[in-house]
């Protein structure tokens, strides 16, 4: 669970540069549909890995039927967030209905390539950390 909470840290905080960046951006292009929709759906995404992080967390400090149940009821919500701010995205008519979705995704992926990263394609341990374990477990 460690392992998870340090990816979702790391995540988080590449999204919110990316964020703060799209916000950066809006002061040269106010106006354009493009940079609000993925400002929108990147704090959409954000704060749905918030909820995760929150909701795992939860869950793993609880039995495993309860954790289960957490876990599927956290995905509803976060799924019916998404759904709703889409949803109000797409009755302004004026922000990029298509951008918002994609910066939905902006965290999730920001998430799986950081995990690739530091396991590799594979899903095994990368050669730093198979050095890391070989060596005793200290830092190289």
């Amino acid at each position: 669970m460690q392992d998870f909470n340090s990816q979702l840290k790391k995540s988080l905080k590449i999204s919110a540069i990316i964020l703060a960046l799209l916000c950066l951006s809006l002061v040269a292009r106010p106006g354009d549909p493009v940079i609000w929709g993925l400002l929108i759906g990147v704090a959409t995404g954000i704060a749905g890995a918030f909820f995760l992080g929150n909701r795992a967390n939860r869950a793993a400090d609880g039995d495993i039927d309860q954790g289960k149940v957490q876990l599927m009821a956290g995905a509803v919500f976060r799924l019916l967030f998404i759904i709703l701010v889409l949803y109000a995205v797409a009755k302004t008519g004026w922000i990029s209905l298509l951008a918002t979705a994609i910066g939905i995704f902006v965290t999730q992926g920001v998430f799986m390539f950081l995990t690739l990263g530091s396991r590799g394609v594979g899903g095994e341990a990368s050669v730093n950390d198979n050095a890391k374990e070989n060596a005793g477990g200290g830092d190289i």
